[in-house]
């Protein structure tokens, strides 16, 4: 994957170690985070949302006959934390569609 913004797409790149031809791939997830060859978040936007849609439907299937401090003992636990984890390098426009999530 070659990253950048000012480069065209038409322009390839090959990236060789050890002798061999290495993919070339326009995304890769690295601890969690997917990396897009163009630096923008919105693969990665859209598959945190998609995680904590299914993680939210989970709990609301669930737990809708327990007491409200488990369900904010669960939410905590469970959905929060996919939320936040690199929260801090998405842009305004982006953080909309994660807000939508929330419980």
């Amino acid at each position: 994957m070659h990253i950048g913004r000012l480069i065209t797409r038409a322009t390839n790149f090959t990236y060789q170690m050890n002798g061999q031809t290495l993919e070339t791939v326009t995304q890769y997830p690295y601890l969690g985070v997917t990396i897009s060859d163009d630096l923008r978040w919105n693969l990665h936007v859209d598959s945190v949302s998609a995680k904590a849609t299914r993680v939210l439907n989970f709990l609301r299937r669930n737990i809708s006959c327990c007491p409200p401090n488990a369900k904010a003992v669960a939410y905590k636990t469970l959905e929060r934390p996919k939320l936040e984890y690199a929260a801090c390098s998405y842009t305004t426009q982006r953080m909309n569609s994660l807000v939508m999530v929330q419980w």
